[in-house]
């Protein structure tokens, strides 16, 4: 008999809920049975409570870690994948996941440089204080501090079959997300790419290969939009409830993004510039979110730029200044 520990979600998914010790809260799982033992979508973060709730969850459902065949990791962020090396090992079970989920997973000496090359030339940009790159650089070493190394042992890409679930590449919050559609019943296994309680945060992230920057935010507009375009019952999140108006929810956080172009446009011409400027009008006492916050309006400001709506100039220091354009 189950326990509140893992929900039966909906028919043939169960949902556990895992402590990260993130300012998200906890992070959800699914195991999904079938007949040579489990699927469990994501790992949760490397915390030695987590295992031990998820180890409780499966037997309560009669199963134990060894019966873990395959980890699916939605995306490469520490709430989602901190734990798979301890998993895998105790399991040995294969993980798969997007191919851009490998970095997350082990980044080299090299692509760690110039990840930090490509950060400390975004803030630079953006006008933000050598104390607060600092600080910013320590944030992004913490977050590779918690994910022990891992090497995938597949790769699963766009339109690929997992049991009774095609994957979806559905990029925005992280440029390696995925999510499992399941036809039947129109069921997704979104990871955070939809959230019923919050905006998933559109991360910053270079290209692997060339190092320039992903424009995150105008991935996860066309990510919502091919999303529109698929019938779902039900979307089961990485955090918060089951969304049962998934197309409603989807509409909102498009007509978010709208309003946010517009206040960006409306603070370049009160005369706020640079990112680091308009971050400070929209923001006020909430910089210790800068991270999150220079990502948020980067991202938003590509989507105006693409629009026509803004366009930006470099000054004689290096940093990118935005102005409104004419149809603005």
């Amino acid at each position: 008999m189950t326990t509140e520990i893992v929900k039966n979600v909906v028919s043939g998914i169960y949902q556990c809920s895992l402590p990260t010790g993130f300012p998200i809260g906890d992070v959800h799982v699914y195991l999904i049975p079938d007949q040579d033992g489990l699927t469990l979508v994501d790992a949760g973060a490397h915390r030695d409570d987590a295992n031990v709730l998820l180890q409780q969850a499966l037997a309560d459902l009669g199963y134990q870690i060894s019966d873990v065949h395959t980890i699916i990791l939605t995306h490469g962020h520490a709430d989602h994948v901190g734990n798979v090396n301890t998993l895998a090992q105790l399991s040995g079970a294969r993980v798969v996941g997007h191919e851009l989920t490998q970095t997350w997973l082990s980044p080299t000496d090299e692509w760690l440089q110039k990840e930090d090359q490509f950060f400390h030339r975004l803030y630079a940009e953006s006008g933000l204080s050598e104390e607060e790159q600092m600080i910013l650089r320590k944030e992004r070493q913490m977050f590779h501090s918690v994910v022990p190394a891992y090497d995938l042992d597949d790769q699963l890409k766009e339109g690929e079959k997992v049991g009774d679930f095609t994957v979806l590449f559905t990029p925005g919050h992280s440029n390696s997300s995925i999510a499992l559609y399941r036809e039947r019943d129109h069921v997704l296994i979104a990871g955070d790419v939809l959230i019923d309680h919050v905006s998933s945060n559109a991360f910053v992230e270079p290209d692997p290969l060339t190092f320039t920057r992903i424009p995150s935010v105008k991935l996860f507009h066309d990510t919502f939009h091919s999303l529109l375009n698929l019938k779902l019952s039900r979307v089961l999140s990485g955090h918060g409830v089951v969304i049962t108006d998934p197309h409603a929810l989807i509409r909102l956080r498009l007509e978010m993004q709208a309003k946010r172009v517009a206040q960006l446009i409306d603070q370049i011409k009160e005369g706020h510039h640079t990112v680091r400027q308009l971050a400070q009008a929209l923001f006020p006492g909430r910089m210790k979110e800068l991270m999150l916050i220079v990502s948020e309006i980067v991202g938003h400001l590509d989507l105006a730029i693409e629009r026509g709506l803004v366009k930006q100039t470099v000054d004689d220091h290096g940093m990118i200044r935005y102005e409104t354009a004419s149809n603005a």
